[in-house]
């Protein structure tokens, strides 16, 4: 791609003459159509006289990107705010404070594991964090049936209907988790939707910017294209004018 060379001081002086001239319409911040016409005018214009002066062409799009930078060297632009990296890193070193300056949390025994103190011996009065563990194993042991033998099947047999209310007990609360699962369920179909429908979202973003990007390229090609055109046709008209001067000395000698 042929690159244009950069602006002389002559050029950059006469620019900031043109600009100077007509920043009354380049600079308002009236936004009706009669302005915005007036400016794209008034750009027109300055690129003509500019292009008459200067040796090199230049585009209304260059010559505004010129008039920014001008801007920006002069101050006349404001700076964005950015946060340090010593900033975000006191904010940093506060949360960690923070965290290490939050109390621990002391895990009480509930009411189930409680209830089973009935179980412990009275030599344990003072249980530690094993005790609810020690405790379950005992409840088991205690719960489990005892081994069948010949002298106790005639006794086992008329207290197979007693035996069966308690079995229900484990049935009934097992439920519980398998319910509470079940309502959970359409609220994590609703979270995959949405994720569904931001990834949508994000990639018709990525497409919209890859469309907006390549017709930016296209257009700053066709602009460079035009160019080069305006500048071989700059070229042919000097040189046409070397050889008629040429001519002309030549009839005159």
């Amino acid at each position: 791609m042929y690159r244009l060379p950069a602006f002389t001081p002559k050029e950059v002086k006469f620019l900031e003459d043109l600009l100077e001239k007509n920043k009354s319409i380049i600079n308002t911040t009236r936004g009706d159509l009669e302005m915005i016409e007036a400016r794209n005018d008034c750009w027109i214009e300055i690129e003509k006289q500019f292009n008459a002066f200067a040796d090199v062409p230049r585009s209304v799009t260059m010559l505004k990107k010129k008039y920014e930078n001008l801007k920006r060297k002069k101050g006349l632009t404001p700076k964005r705010k950015r946060t340090t990296t010593k900033a975000l890193g006191k904010e940093n070193n506060d949360f960690d404070d923070n965290n290490t300056k939050a109390p621990a949390r002391i895990e009480t025994p509930t009411s189930a594991q409680s209830s089973s103190s009935g179980f412990v011996d009275d030599s344990e009065e003072d249980p530690t964090m094993l005790g609810p563990l020690k405790l379950v194993k005992e409840e088991i042991i205690h719960q489990s049936p005892p081994a069948v033998t010949e002298e106790h099947v005639m006794d086992i047999k008329p207290n197979i209907g007693n035996q069966s209310k308690p079995l229900t007990q484990p049935t009934s609360t097992s439920t519980e988790p398998f319910t509470n699962q079940g309502n959970l369920h359409p609220i994590y179909n609703g979270n995959e939707e949405k994720i569904k429908l931001l990834r949508e979202k994000h990639q018709l973003e990525i497409e919209l910017m890859k469309k907006e990007t390549d017709a930016k390229l296209h257009r700053m090609n066709t602009e460079v294209n035009l160019l080069q055109i305006k500048i071989e046709e700059h070229s042919l008209k000097r040189r046409i004018l070397e050889l008629e001067k040429k001519r002309i000395m030549e009839d005159l000698e």
